[in-house]
């Protein structure tokens, strides 16, 4: 269980280093671009949202992986519970970019995006707690 516990602590630094991005990426896209295919080049206004996308594949990819990985059955219901959440988080934040020309929609579905995003830490935590408990 040791390994799934390191690889459990890497995929919660990963969240944290994602969400931080994530806040930021309001502040680096001060034009609203939202997903454009301008939105993946190295150049300055897409440097976080590009970071913030990468890390929320890589992290619904080590969420999966890792309940699909664990032996110990209750750690890995909240592992896929973690992993679901997060993408319906994606689904969300997809909207958001698709509805950036309705800014009413676009408020409810920012304010929903960041609720998901509470949820996900509230889960992967209790994953990190229960692990830790697990022999």
């Amino acid at each position: 269980m040791s390994k799934s516990r390191a690889t459990l602590g890497v995929l919660v630094s990963l969240l944290i280093i994602e969400y931080v991005s994530g806040g930021l990426v309001t502040f680096d896209d001060p034009a609203d671009l939202g997903f454009t295919p301008s939105s993946f080049n190295l150049t300055y206004p897409a440097v976080l949202p590009l970071l913030h996308r990468l890390l929320g594949m890589a992290l619904i990819i080590g969420w999966l992986v890792l309940a699909i990985g664990l032996r110990e059955r209750t750690i890995a219901n909240y592992s896929r519970a973690t992993a679901a959440l997060i993408v319906l988080q994606t689904v969300v934040g997809l909207l958001i970019a698709i509805n950036t020309r309705k800014p009413l929609l676009s408020k409810y579905l920012v304010l929903t995006h960041f609720s998901i995003s509470g949820l996900i830490i509230i889960a992967a935590g209790l994953t990190l707690i229960k692990s830790m408990h697990t022999h």
